[in-house]
């Protein structure tokens, strides 16, 4: 068996008609027909087979088919591994994003990255991921780099690109929106929103909740700021999120929490090891040339 035959078989799968798939091969109908039969032969079992006067693959080719299909593709992505590599200034760079960080940083970094000639012809593609998906997409090979608040995970490597400012947002009626600050003791009072295990952000705000020493009595959870946001303009609690510009659309208040400014810590994260295409080392070396050190604190 060799590289020919599973491309001859897999125009044969897709065509059904050994004159078309012969014609679209470029090759005579002759060569196409033995390089099938000695498949088969090979393979021990029939791929093809008459139906009146039309030839239908069989349940092994169905199966077979398969099994080729993934094989070209990752023959294919080697390929343009190798095409990526040969032009360093061209390639696809996938990028999971946290919804804060997709709204402004990142758009403004890829519009200066593409601003250097030789990066020109880079492309980017976006996903919206929170962390636990970030470092999954990570792990599966579907995304090359992400940004997001940090999950630990010893098979990723992480560097702080930014610090989020962080907000007590609470209902506009509640008695806490009259005061000038709040304490982290008055939190435990409250039943606050908070994010799910599947954010980064989450993990934060547990160590935040350490380090103050308190243990909130009641918690629920949302999945997006907008949700948080909502569940406490309907009176569901308070929350402590990312300072938004939309706030200004809902009927919450920002409040002063204790101990001054709240900072979330913000990650550009990538697979320890493994390949990656120069495009991919050239978008994240031009991040990390952008960090400021100084906004951490």
């Amino acid at each position: 068996m060799n590289l020919q035959q599973l491309y001859y078989f897999d125009m044969m799968y897709r065509v059904c008609n050994y004159t078309h798939a012969a014609k679209k091969l470029m090759i005579t109908q002759s060569s196409l027909s033995h390089s099938i039969a000695n498949l088969e032969n090979e393979l021990g079992l029939p791929l093809f087979e008459w139906d009146n006067r039309n030839l239908c693959p069989t349940a092994y080719a169905d199966r077979f088919e398969k099994h080729v299909i993934a094989i070209l593709e990752e023959l294919e992505e080697a390929k343009q591994e190798f095409v990526a590599a040969r032009n360093p200034g061209t390639g696809m760079v996938r990028l999971g994003l946290s919804c804060t960080m997709s709204l402004s940083y990142i758009p403004g970094l890829i519009k200066k990255f593409a601003t250097t000639p030789s990066n020109g012809n880079i492309r980017f593609q976006l996903q919206e991921l929170t962390a636990k998906y970030v470092n999954d997409a990570l792990k599966d090979k579907l995304i090359d780099l992400g940004f997001c608040a940090k999950i630990e995970d010893e098979a990723l490597e992480y560097v702080q690109v930014l610090a989020d400012s962080m907000i007590l947002i609470v209902p506009e009626h509640s008695p806490l929106a009259r005061k000038k600050q709040v304490s982290y003791r008055e939190l435990e009072r409250e039943n606050i929103v908070v994010y799910p295990y599947t954010c980064g952000t989450r993990y934060y705000l547990d160590e935040l909740f350490r380090t103050h020493g308190i243990n909130p009595k009641k918690l629920s959870e949302a999945a997006t700021e907008r949700l948080i946001i909502s569940q406490v303009e309907a009176g569901a609690g308070v929350a402590i999120i990312p300072a938004l510009e939309e706030l200004a659309m809902y009927h919450v208040v920002p409040v002063s929490l204790e101990g001054g400014k709240l900072l979330r810590p913000m990650y550009m994260v990538w697979l320890r090891s493994g390949h990656q295409d120069p495009a991919v080392k050239a978008f994240r070396k031009f991040v990390t040339g952008q960090i400021e050190p100084q906004n951490f604190c």
